[in-house]
Formats: C-alpha cells, sequence, structure tokens
C-alpha cells in the first residue's frame, strides 16, 4: 500500500494534469495529502511487521490504527533533526547518528516509549549488536539500489521484506522471542 501511494504522489508531483512538468497548486495539496498518508500507510506496514513477529496474523486494521502514533511521530521529528545536525558535520555525522538510532522510531511504535527512552534503547542495542545492525543496513542499501534499478517496481517487494527483517532484528536485540513463520 505504501509503494502504492508512493507512485501516485510521483505522478502528481511530476505534472498538474495537463501534461505540463510543473505541478499546480492543486497538484501540490494532493502531494502533501498523498505524503501523510503514505506515512500513516508506512507507520501501518511497520505496526504489522512488529506484530507478525510476536505471532500476530497482520491484518488492514493495524494500517491505521493510532497505537503508539504519538510517540513514533515524535521520535521519528527528533531522530530527522539530529540526522540533519549530523551533516553539519560534513556528512559522518548524520552517518552516525542514523545508524546509533535505527531503531528508536521502531522502539516508539512497538512500546510507546518516549523520545529519550527510545534514543538511549536503541544507542546500547546498536552498540552491543553493531555487526548485525552494518549487516542490516547493508541489506537494506541492497534494497533500495534493486528497488532503484527496477524503476520503483522492486518496492513492491522490498519495501515489506525490509519492514519484515527489520522488526525481526529489532527483536533479536530486545532479547525477544521471535515467533516462527
Amino acid at each position: 500500500i505504501p509503494a502504492v501511494i508512493n507512485f501516485i504522489t510521483n505522478f502528481f508531483s511530476r505534472s498538474n494534469g495537463n501534461g505540463q512538468n510543473n505541478p499546480g497548486a492543486f497538484a501540490i495539496i494532493i502531494v502533501f495529502l498523498l505524503a501523510v498518508l503514505s506515512f500513516l500507510a508506512t507507520v501501518g506496514l511497520y505496526r504489522a511487521a512488529l506484530k507478525r513477529t510476536q505471532g500476530i496474523t497482520p491484518s488492514f486494521d493495524m494500517l491505521m490504527s493510532g497505537e503508539n502514533l504519538v510517540p513514533y511521530i515524535l521520535t521519528t521529528i527528533v531522530m530527522a533533526l539530529a540526522i540533519a545536525a549530523g551533516l553539519l558535520a560534513f556528512c559522518v555525522g548524520a552517518i552516525i547518528v542514523a545508524v546509533l538510532l535505527i531503531f528508536a522510531p521502531w522502539h516508539s511504535l512497538d512500546t510507546g516509549a518516549r523520545v529519550g527512552e527510545a534514543f538511549s534503547k536503541s544507542f546500547q542495542q546498536v552498540k552491543d549488536n553493531l555487526g548485525g545492525v552494518i549487516l542490516l543496513i547493508l541489506v537494506t542499501l541492497a534494497g533500495a539500489v534493486v528497488s532503484l534499478c527496477t524503476c520503483g517496481l522492486g518496492t513492491f517487494v522490498v519495501t515489506p521484506v525490509l519492514a519484515l527483517m527489520t522488526a525481526h532484528v529489532y527483536r533479536q536485540v530486545n532479547g525477544e522471542a521471535v515467533a516462527p513463520a
């Protein structure tokens, strides 16, 4: 669902409906609304992946559930600001911050952890499991390359697989049992 929304968003962001390359005001509003919808659908995908690792069968009601949404949004915003601040350190700071905080949004979504708690848990888990986290990041980058090489069509497969894989690694670094497939 997030991939479909992103394809529609891409269409509206490239033209104004008349075949012209500059989007009009209507297209800008549609793109904004679709971006919000895409964000919420992506959160739902992550929530479904987390539930699947607990043995709960994913359902469409997980896509629009408000469970732990506010802590997730706040953590994501603060994380984005921290990564942006890291860009001031010649991009190296941004990469370090992004790696150290990779699980912070997952903590907020899963447990409702506040920003500081989610950051500290993520930092500790990455520090304790750096090799596995680097492998996760490399596989994620490979998935991004597959999506790019297939003009975005690979996103339909790559996004859910990466969400499940990240949820699985998240459960493992938390020391939690992962339900069998």
